[in-house]
């Protein structure tokens, strides 16, 4: 399961919330885990392919810089969070969240 706020004020961190478990329901660790934060219009990568420490659930904070504007005329703008994690010999879950931040000076 993947948590994260839907809709952030620009320059405000904000947490992404990932657990995981097996497919009975009960927790488990991946063997490994990784994330990457790309603009969705425009396609540029915020962060780069990062690895996580595997654990039944971990954290990703999400610094001010990633949730500000890149294009200041825009009323907002939609982030995007790709979470991969391994485990098992061969099993794999790729996860995907998305919000909004939101132009705190938008006029338009």
């Amino acid at each position: 399961m993947i948590t994260a706020l839907t809709i952030v004020n620009e320059g405000t961190t904000s947490y992404i919330r990932a657990s995981f478990t097996d497919q009975d329901g009960e927790a488990m660790v991946p063997s490994s885990i990784t994330y990457r934060i790309d603009d969705l219009g425009s396609g540029q990568n915020m962060i780069p392919t990062t690895s996580v420490a595997p654990s039944a659930s971990v954290e990703i904070r999400v610094p001010p810089a990633v949730n500000s504007l890149l294009d200041q005329d825009a009323a907002r703008e939609t982030r995007v969070a790709t979470i991969e994690a391994s485990y098992g010999s061969s099993d794999a879950l790729v996860e995907e969240v998305r919000w909004l931040v939101k132009n705190l000076r938008f006029k338009g």
